[in-house]
């Protein structure tokens, strides 16, 4: 029966109050969306979901899990919430093992345990389940919850890969391009790449990017590259604003800014990235992009120094012990660098980056 019209409503009301199951869960529905000449009322329908739910509904116990994950008409309970899809899960409901899986993974509303995690996303992954079949693999992939296997993980990353879901498809990436199941299949691992990508996955978008740059699988092009980073970049991939940062320094595949790559090299030591830190404290050192001030220096290279960078560590011994020789705590004189020296900071340009898909 639809709920084209108030008449159908009412016989949905009238058989819920005689205890039908269906129909009270019909009736909900109609509360909630203020269908059949109904004012919208959430309270009212999670009544009688739960009155549906009570009598072992599926499609009434997923609904109470989502009302009171929601807070939707109810006190939001994510315990509840739990026990709700656990039942809906139970008799066979594909959305609500998934949802259950993902409480058990994030420790939300229900004590963390991987595989418990694991073992409802298989229940949802078995059954067809996009996101389930993405976050299983990635759980094999990782060994949490269930065996390391790649070999797993690839299947089920190529399963919801084939409905072009951007995780599996960056990560059934990696393991293509690496060859972790098996041979490397570098041709295919750059199409499951790029789709990601083209999805606005943030990772694929970097490795594009990384690839196109240093000529790993692909021919270099810088613009290519600049243009991947750059996506990634606004997404907040911090590693994608320092690569950018080196294009822009360096005018290699974009027009040359040493405003841009200092607002890049910045943006980068800020968000705590070691190598960015020692960057820009070699530039504060040297007076590059910036006013020279050995201060500022010192300050960045203790960050990096902080985070177990080696680079930083040399630099700082070095920058120190020049303060101390010249008894003063800047000099306006420029210093030349020796690029024999192994202490010597690394150019802005020079492509160091990790070569990573």
């Amino acid at each position: 029966m639809s709920f084209d019209d108030a008449k159908a409503v009412e016989t949905f009301r009238l058989a819920a109050e005689k205890g039908d199951a269906r129909s009270q869960f019909a009736f909900g529905i109609a509360c909630a969306n203020g269908i059949g000449g109904l004012e919208s009322d959430r309270g009212k329908a999670a009544d009688y979901y739960r009155l549906a739910a009570e009598q072992g509904l599926t499609d009434a116990e997923y609904a109470m899990g989502i009302v009171c994950y929601q807070g939707d008409g109810v006190a939001e309970d994510r315990a509840e919430a739990a026990e709700w899809f656990r039942k809906a899960a139970g008799h066979g409901h594909v959305e609500a093992a998934r949802s259950l899986a993902e409480m058990c993974l994030s420790g939300d509303g229900v004590p963390l345990d991987t595989k418990e995690a694991a073992r409802w996303f298989r229940a949802a992954a078995e059954k067809g389940d996009v996101s389930a079949q993405s976050n299983l693999g990635l759980l094999c992939y990782c060994g949490e919850g269930v065996k390391e296997d790649k070999k797993v993980a690839e299947k089920w990353f190529r399963k919801a890969a084939e409905k072009n879901d951007a995780k599996a498809c960056y990560y059934l990436s990696r393991i293509l391009f690496f060859g972790e199941g098996g041979e490397p299949d570098r041709e295919a691992a750059l199409d499951f790449c790029r789709r990601a990508a083209e999805q606005g996955h943030v990772g694929a978008q970097f490795n594009l990017g990384l690839m196109h740059c240093v000529g790993e699988g692909l021919p270099v092009d810088k613009a290519i590259a600049a243009r991947w980073f750059e996506a990634a970049a606004k997404q907040g991939h911090v590693e994608a604003v320092f690569n950018l940062g080196r294009l822009y320094f360096a005018g290699d595949g974009v027009e040359k800014n040493g405003d841009k790559a200092l607002d890049c090299f910045r943006s980068a030591a800020e968000s705590g990235l070691a190598r960015a830190q020692t960057l820009l404290g070699s530039l504060y050192e040297q007076g590059r992009l910036v006013e020279k001030d050995r201060d500022a220096a010192e300050t960045w290279y203790k960050k990096a120094m902080g985070q177990g960078d080696r680079k930083a560590m040399k630099l700082l011994k070095r920058l120190l012990k020049e303060k101390l020789a010249s008894g003063s705590a800047d000099s306006d004189r420029p210093q030349a660098v020796d690029k024999n020296d192994a202490n010597a900071p690394d150019e802005p340009g020079a492509d160091s980056s990790r070569r990573c898909p």
